[in-house]
């Protein structure tokens, strides 16, 4: 905990060094004017200049934009005696919000070549995560702190002692203070890192920008209430609260949903109209994506909508949709939490005016005249043959048009292509440290000087990866004998230091111990006993042993629930492509 409320506040203070506690999914970001010929009244009008110009490309290019949580937007502050533009937006689930975000702050930069932005979120400067393959040896997460700037349109970063430092065994330095990067900024401006080859990796989200910002959004027709379309006209954006309050209900919030007696709904469910809405993709994803059994509410509304005519396939999926948005917007406004919410105010403004006059609610033809567009879905549905085959490269050209369509977003296939493509340079790479770099000597531990024999005992590593796959004590034996194959796993060549070899391998053995000190002696004890007992020499206990291995990590798999963990990991490590997890049909009679 703090000692004081000076501490806290401390982190959040401008850009004094990396704010570690900046809160996950939010992207943050400063602009700066530098110039020494401006006086302060001309800094403030300069900075104010740019805060219009970002209004301006908002509103011509993000007019219609559904941003899933916040919007971006720029402040006048000034900061430890400096005066800039900063703001944060928490953009949720949705990345593609914060490479928007991105894109307008470079496009700021190409207009006033005298601003220099600064942005960043909890991962830290992740411009540099898109060209890590390209950056220089000596640019490590522990020194790129306020060195990464955008600037005319470029990623420029500071090189260490102000000069273009290609040594990966020069003695690193620490991050800098902000003041200290404005000052080698406005002296030295000309000895900055412009490396074409990391500026094109670090934009590559954004390459196509703003032609493909569109892609970002889907629109839908939907089934619901009249006034219900009466507000999302009005309040578009609002769409992006419901669909949150949906997706993160609880039994609290869907209390009112669950009374028969509809008098109390704000959207009781009677007078439907089919309106086109746009979301944004993720939150579209997140309303279709959820099995969400009818409220009681809503039971009768429905088999009378059923039982007026029969309703075709399409139909049914825009009034579960609409039912699904309706009851979202219920639980934003219902919930005590959120009366002081700006979104909700406009729209119990908007629901106030209408009790008072109920006429300015939209006709049937006012409603026709309304834009009908409805995207294609396709991107929703994943073939996870050609998701492995795309991957891999192995996609047959001819299929290229078909591929195109079952991954409706191109840059998205890019993307993963190219996280797999450095995955497996990486993987490839028997040069690489421990931490995927070249080690120098200012990064191996000095603590231990000793040249003791480094022992690594297999048995305990094979245990410690039992463990981690969640695998019962009798299928050691199945790791070991898949680690078997590799004794040293830190390869050396001819022209390797024997020191950090020594070092490297005892960090391991010290990182393996640290790990394993968690479990207790007696649990250790007893399945290196139960290992022992196995006769690797058996084909029939060598069959049940890799099939109780295989049910494991099926087992740890469906576990996962389709997020990243051990077990996939493992399973991509060795080529092997699993299946998504369908529920089991029952038998016919």
């Amino acid at each position: 905990m703090f000692s004081s409320k000076e501490e806290l506040e401390s982190l959040s203070q401008g850009f004094e060094g990396f704010i570690k506690s900046l809160p996950e999914d939010t992207v943050q970001y400063g602009v700066y004017v530098i110039s020494s010929k401006l006086s302060d009244s001309q800094l403030r009008s300069r900075l104010s200049d740019i805060e219009r110009e970002s209004k301006t490309l908002v509103k011509n290019y993000l007019k219609d934009y559904i941003w899933q949580k916040e919007s971006f937007a720029l402040q006048l502050k000034r900061k430890d005696g400096l005066l800039l533009l900063s703001g944060s937006t928490n953009f949720g689930d949705s990345v593609a919000d914060e490479w928007l975000i991105v894109w307008i702050l470079k496009e700021l930069s190409k207009k006033f070549t005298d601003a220099w932005i600064k942005v960043y979120d909890n991962d830290g400067d992740f411009l540099l995560i898109e060209a890590a393959d390209k950056l220089p040896t000596w640019l490590t997460p522990e020194v790129s702190e306020n060195r990464v700037w955008l600037n005319a349109g470029k990623l420029l970063l500071i090189p260490i002692d102000g000069h273009r430092s290609q040594d990966p065994h020069q003695k690193r330095s620490k991050g800098l203070k902000i003041s200290e990067t404005l000052e080698m900024i406005s002296s030295s401006a000309s000895s900055l890192v412009d490396d074409p080859a990391i500026q094109s990796d670090a934009f590559r989200r954004i390459l196509n920008y703003p032609a493909e910002i569109s892609s970002n959004l889907h629109s839908s027709l939907i089934t619901i209430p009249r006034l219900l379309a009466f507000v999302l006209n009005r309040l578009p954006s609002s769409i992006s609260r419901a669909v949150e309050a949906f997706y993160l209900r609880d039994p609290i919030s869907m209390k009112p949903l669950q009374q028969t007696n509809t008098t109390k709904l704000r959207f009781p469910p009677k007078d439907f109209v089919t309106v086109a809405v746009r979301f944004n993709k993720v939150g579209f994803a997140q309303i279709k994506s959820q099995q969400f059994p009818v409220p009681p509410s809503w039971r009768v509304a429905m088999a009378n909508l059923m039982g007026e005519k029969e309703l075709s396939m399409t139909e049914i999926s825009r009034l579960e949709t609409g039912m699904k948005v309706v009851c979202g917007f219920e639980m934003l406004i219902q919930a005590a939490a959120r009366k002081n919410d700006r979104v909700v105010r406009e729209i119990e403004i908007l629901l106030s005016d209408i009790h008072e006059d109920e006429e300015i609610l939209p006709t049937d033809d006012q409603i026709q005249r309304w834009t009908k567009h409805e995207d294609d879905e396709a991107w929703l549905d994943i073939d996870f043959t050609e998701f492995d085959r795309e991957l891999s490269g192995d996609a047959p050209v001819g299929d290229s048009a078909k591929n195109s369509k079952a991954w409706a977003d191109k840059s998205a296939q890019e993307n993963l292509k190219k996280i797999v493509e450095r995955f497996q340079k990486f993987m490839n790479d028997e040069d690489a440290g421990l931490d995927g770099a070249d080690l120098d000597e200012s990064d191996i531990d000095d603590e231990n000087d000793s040249e003791d024999e480094v022992n690594f005992d297999e048995r305990r590593f094979a245990s410690l990866m039992k463990e981690m796959m969640g695998l019962p004590p009798e299928d050691v034996a199945g790791v070991e004998a898949d680690l078997g194959g590799s004794q040293d796993l830190h390869r050396s060549t001819d022209q390797s230091d024997p020191k950090e070899d020594t070092e490297a391998g005892r960090s391991a053995s010290k990182d393996i111990a640290f790990a394993e000190s968690r479990r207790s002696k007696g649990k250790q004890k007893e399945m290196e006993d139960e290992s022992d007992e196995i006769d690797e020499s058996s084909d029939d206990e060598d069959i049940n042993i890799d099939y109780n291995l295989a049910q494991n990590l099926l087992e740890s798999l469906k576990g996962q629930v389709g997020a990243a963990g051990p077990a996939s990991n493992l399973m991509g490590l060795m080529g092997m492509a699993m299946p998504r997890d369908e529920p089991e049909k029952p038998n016919k009679p």
